[in-house]
């Protein structure tokens, strides 16, 4: 009898399936709200406050830092022991800044207070999501299970929502809102769902091969001593840091180059909203595929697709039509940062201390989102045109594609790794 997807042996749904639900909920608040829908908050406030918006958006970088020495402080500490004590603490902090900014007059006091927003985002979301969801489910699921977790529908939902409530309630409200949603909704979730893995509820975790150990703590992978000694490691995460620049910047580029092309602000606005639909959709496809199939098959075509993204959007002043290459291009290719780079690391080191390859990853990718807008807007301003950026980014992603063929083959999967390295301090 073929082995449910949804129910485990007691014929409930597995447990795993509500953890994951529970951090696309945690990523709502934790992720979304500080990343994906800043643009609702930029006008109210610079508008009521007098700041310019340039003034203002420092703060965001000042966030991504933060979120990258929150990692490199707490990355050793997410294991079984600490990870949720670590998670409602990332959820503390972003209560205390999101209240913070809603009460704050001066600059500088956004500046501080975008200090403990950078621990929620690290904290709270993508790297302890990863690491729990990557415990509750084997290769098999794993990639569908991180398509829902970092599906943007929750982006969607709550950028339409707080749009409303800053229009009629103002942008304080809207801030205190995302703070008070940190605290009762985001921390019951950590306490009730965020479980290290199925042994805590006495589960077999589904997703796997025969041949893995049942017992979460027989689990092999490379050593993360040995491994950041590799070449290919720092050549790995540099990849996702370039493919995290590319997706930033049609995040924070596609409206303005849009609009400078011709197209009305109303339509800018639909080509992005449709992008994130199509993401909805290419988030869920994508890891199904990567769980069916080759990852390397899945990795490369990824990253193609987002190239080509990238080199349509060029020509869109002079052919509109290929906005939908753009919007579809984007779905299908911005993956390459959420669902394939986690996956590219279980194929490279294991299991074993998967939390500090996941931390190391995402340490990687918050440096892309702090300063990729920034260096493309610096391209637009010496060249007074996209188009070099765009080519640019395209060329990261072509690279990418093929050296993500490389490491997602069969030489460079951890078993056959480890075999290699054991066989050769037998030899010496």
């Amino acid at each position: 009898m073929k082995e449910s997807k949804i129910f485990d042996s007691n014929g409930k749904v597995y447990f795993g399936w509500w953890a994951t639900i529970a951090g696309f909920i945690l990523i709502v608040f934790g992720y979304s709200c500080i990343v994906s829908i800043t643009g609702v908050f930029f006008l109210p406030v610079t508008t009521d406050l007098g700041f310019s918006i340039g003034q203002f958006s420092i703060y965001v970088t000042i966030q991504c830092l933060a979120s990258v020495l929150a990692l490199f402080i707490f990355q050793n500490k997410m294991n079984k022991k600490y990870i949720r004590k670590i998670m409602i603490f990332g959820a503390i902090c972003g209560a205390v800044s999101f209240a913070g900014f809603a009460a704050a007059q001066e600059l500088w006091q956004f500046y501080l207070l975008s200090i403990p927003m950078g621990f929620c985002f690290s904290l709270l979301t993508s790297t302890p999501c990863t690491v729990i969801i990557s415990n509750w489910f084997g290769m098999k699921l794993r990639g569908l299970a991180l398509g829902i977790l970092f599906s943007p529908l929750g982006a969607m939902i709550m950028s339409w929502l707080m749009n409303i409530i800053v229009q009629n309630f103002g942008w304080r409200i809207g801030y205190l809102i995302i703070g008070l949603c940190l605290v009762v909704i985001c921390i019951p979730c950590v306490l009730v769902f965020m479980k290290w893995s199925p042994e805590e509820k006495g589960l077999v975790r589904k997703g796997d091969a025969e041949d893995v150990p049942v017992n979460q703590e027989d689990v092999t992978g490379a050593t993360f001593k040995r491994a950041i000694k590799r070449p290919s490691t720092w050549i790995v995460l540099l990849s996702a840091a370039s493919i995290t620049i590319a997706s930033g910047t049609l995040l924070s580029h596609t409206m303005p180059f849009l609009e400078l092309g011709g197209l009305s602000n109303t339509l800018a606005s639909s080509v992005f909203s449709l992008m994130f639909g199509a993401l909805t959709i290419g988030q869920i496809v994508v890891g199904a595929y990567c769980d069916r199939f080759k990852l390397s098959g899945g990795a490369v075509t990824v990253s193609i697709i987002f190239a080509i993204a990238f080199i349509a959007t060029i020509a869109i002043p002079h052919y509109p039509w290929l906005v939908i290459v753009l919007i579809l291009g984007y779905g299908f290719g911005c993956p390459a940062v959420n669902v394939i780079s986690p996956l590219v690391m279980n194929h490279m080191f294991g299991e074993k201390e998967i939390g500090k390859f996941i931390s190391y990853l995402n340490i990687f990718i918050a440096v892309g989102v702090a300063f990729g807008s920034s260096i493309v807007g610096l391209i637009y301003d010496l060249t007074g045109s996209y188009t070099p950026a765009f080519i640019l980014m395209a060329c990261f992603l072509l690279i990418s594609a093929v050296l993500r063929g490389i490491f997602c083959s069969d030489k460079f999967f951890y078993k056959n790794r480890i075999s290699e390295e054991e066989l050769h301090e037998k030899i010496s």
